[in-house]
């Protein structure tokens, strides 16, 4: 998805809607990138993304842009018994009042 100020953010899907005027939207999880993680001009790399915040507020679905399926073990619990990375630092990002998406 892109902001208004033609920033790229990337979003995995949860859900897909349909309203009673047959309008289709998606609420999505978003994607944080990782200090491994390339430009987000330059391309995708799932394995360099961690799971972000949940949202709920519907999207329009002509927002978004597919960019590929997710990888057959992306979808591995939080709580994992399996040893996860270590990740040098994260940013958290707050998807408030500050970004407009269109």
């Amino acid at each position: 998805m892109r902001d208004i100020d033609g920033g790229l953010y990337y979003a995995q899907i949860r859900g897909l809607l349909t309203d009673q005027y047959c309008e289709k939207s998606c609420v999505v999880t978003w994607l944080l990138p990782t200090q491994a993680s390339p430009n987000t001009e330059e391309g995708f790399d799932p394995a360099t993304y961690i799971i972000g915040p949940d949202e709920d507020i519907p999207r329009k679905l002509e927002c978004v842009e597919f960019v590929m399926h997710a990888p057959s073990d992306y979808f591995k619990a939080r709580n994992t018994p399996f040893h996860l990375p270590m990740l040098m630092a994260v940013t958290v990002i707050s998807f408030g009042q500050g970004l407009h998406l269109r």
